[in-house]
């Protein structure tokens, strides 16, 4: 149930922005892509990237390649983590944009 509502959001997101391709909000690793576009950046520390959509979806992928290597699948795991945490945190502050709420 979850997947569909967040599918639904960044599909009405994506339209609301005009970007292409937003089927792929329905599409397991495309959705990254799409949340990375309306998103445009996210913050670790102080540092702020620019290029979320690339991040999310190269990184997602990484991980499930080298995610049954002992060290190394821990350690992308965690900064993956780390990722996903700081883009969820700007997809909250978008949505609480949008419907006019406090940000997160």
């Amino acid at each position: 149930m979850s997947y569909i509502i967040l599918s639904i959001l960044l599909m009405k997101l994506a339209e609301k922005k005009k970007l292409k391709n937003r089927w792929l909000s329905w599409v397991p690793i495309g959705n990254l892509w799409i949340l990375g576009k309306n998103i445009e950046s996210f913050k670790i520390g102080k540092k702020r990237f620019y290029d979320a959509e690339l991040r999310l979806t190269v990184s997602s992928i990484v991980l499930l390649l080298v995610f049954k290597i002992p060290v190394v699948g821990m350690l992308v795991g965690v900064a993956y983590f780390v990722l996903v945490t700081s883009c969820a945190i700007e997809f909250a502050n978008l949505l609480a944009k949008e419907w006019r709420i406090d940000h997160v």
